[in-house]
């Protein structure tokens, strides 16, 4: 009885273990990816459209898709581009 117990217990633990392991490995791919210059914040994504703060965020009203990363707004490099050129014709 006591050891079937313990057997159940470690095989919780070892499931609690690899859900932990893919996780962290999500994170860090996330993580990787922000890193990765695919992404701007808000200062970059204000000097790359040449905006101020306030003109950024009526962008975003207006369709500028962003992304909400942690505690940071962040916007992918190709949508920007892609913004700027839809609005410059």
């Amino acid at each position: 009885m006591m050891e079937e117990l313990i057997n159940n217990l470690q095989n919780t633990l070892n499931a609690i273990k690899a859900e932990i392991e893919i996780a962290q490995t999500e994170n860090a791919r996330k993580k990787a990816k922000i890193e990765s210059n695919e992404y701007m914040d808000t200062r970059e994504a204000m000097s790359f459209l040449k905006c101020c703060s306030k003109t950024l965020y009526n962008y975003r009203l207006s369709g500028l898709k962003s992304y909400k990363i942690g505690r940071k707004v962040m916007y992918r490099k190709d949508e920007l581009r892609g913004f700027v050129n839809i609005h410059q014709a």
